[in-house]
């Protein structure tokens, strides 16, 4: 695997197209082999597509990205993680975990409870941290938000991404994640934990859970009304 990523200082650029050096990273069976630059200032865009293919990269890890400087890269089998913040070599690491999707500051992540019937959503921040509804109404401990760290998040469960066609930026996402530390206001039917992630990562609060729930619940209430019924007319 070679990855690049855009700098600013330490930090990934936040707009591909204007960055004036990449970070170059090759990597294999989860650890670093080589790090390079490769300067890119005064470049026009094809010439900086060129250095990237010749650099031989296979994956991109960048900020905003217009979409034909992302096109062109596609074209060319580069895998593109865009809307992506933060420090690059937090990025790395979790590019680099074994086993694991990426998961990069911004995500929305979600385990699913081992020894319970459900799906506990939370917004990676990146350094091993996640904010989120910690202590939910089935662990028996008031729901607030909270930043934790990732492992009292999964509770020995598998981490999963949920992916978006249509997002807000991932230090948008952040930026809500924060703002809500301390929020009080949990709702198992309006704003649970599945809300709460959705919102920072789309602006809309949304629960694929509750929904599932409810159409379940008005199946069964609309199977009794009818058996009701036939029982009646029988």
């Amino acid at each position: 695997m070679k990855i690049a990523i855009p700098l600013f200082g330490g930090l990934i650029s936040p707009c591909f197209d204007y960055t004036q050096k990449f970070l170059l990273v090759t990597a294999g069976n989860g650890e670093i082999i080589e790090r390079q630059e490769l300067q890119a200032e005064g470049l026009t865009p094809q010439k900086r597509f060129k250095k990237l293919s010749e650099s031989g990269i296979d994956t991109l890890i960048c900020g905003d990205i217009d979409k034909t400087s992302a096109r062109q890269l596609s074209c060319n089998g580069i895998r593109i993680h865009s809307r992506v913040t933060g420090e690059a070599e937090d990025a790395i690491r979790c590019v680099l975990k074994k086993g694991l999707k990426p998961v990069l500051p911004g995500d929305h992540i979600y385990v699913k409870r081992k020894s319970r019937f459900y799906i506990h959503h939370g917004i990676y921040i990146g350094e091993g941290k996640v904010i989120h509804f910690t202590g939910s109404i089935r662990e028996k401990v008031d729901p607030e938000v909270r930043e934790t760290d990732l492992s009292r998040f999964l509770k020995g469960g598998k981490l999963k991404k949920r992916d978006y066609r249509k997002r807000l930026p991932a230090s948008e996402t952040i930026r809500i994640a924060k703002e809500q530390l301390s929020d009080k206001s949990f709702s198992m039917i309006w704003n649970n934990c599945e809300h709460f992630a959705t919102y920072c990562a789309t602006g809309k609060k949304k629960s694929r859970q509750v929904k599932i729930a409810l159409y379940v619940l008005s199946t069964v209430a609309g199977a009794g009304a009818a058996l009701y019924a036939m029982t009646r007319s029988a």
